[in-house]
């Protein structure tokens, strides 16, 4: 791949953050070859859950409140969590412990990236998570580890 003149240097260096959102798990699947769900499909899963078909098309903040309010937020984030967990990384995530990063920023529900550095036999460099969202999904997935 070609990089543009200058950010060889800065992947060399160290000096990048690499930072991912929704669309870096979309390519993930399960071991029954099951995707991630896009946000409007995760939408569909929680109001199918939760509010027995209703706001399925709504956007997905909305219907999370819905669930919420219904259900609880525990137990809906601990069904997003139990949708994200079974994901796999793809051969893209288990390249990024080969690189030496500044920071890595996700806003993701899933933990791939914590998987690549548990599959990778020599990353660039120690993983360390810091969490700070205050909600019960963090608390559960870190009484996981």
């Amino acid at each position: 791949m070609d990089l543009p003149p200058g950010l060889e240097e800065y992947v060399r260096s160290s000096q990048l953050v690499l930072f991912l959102g929704a669309g870096a798990s979309l390519e993930s699947k399960n071991a029954d070859g099951l995707r991630a769900p896009t946000t409007a499909q995760l939408a569909e899963l929680i109001a199918d859950r939760f509010l027995e078909g209703k706001y399925r098309k709504s956007n997905l903040p909305l219907v999370a409140q819905y669930a919420y309010s219904r259900a609880g937020q525990q137990a809906v984030e601990i069904y997003i969590r139990d949708i994200f967990e079974r994901l796999e990384p793809t051969s893209a995530h288990k390249l990024i412990p080969t690189f030496s990063w500044r920071g890595i920023v996700t806003t993701n529900y899933d933990r791939l990236i914590e998987q690549s550095y548990s599959l990778c036999k020599t990353p660039s460099q120690k993983l360390f998570s810091l969490v700070n969202n205050h909600n019960h999904l963090t608390n559960e997935m870190n009484s996981n580890d």
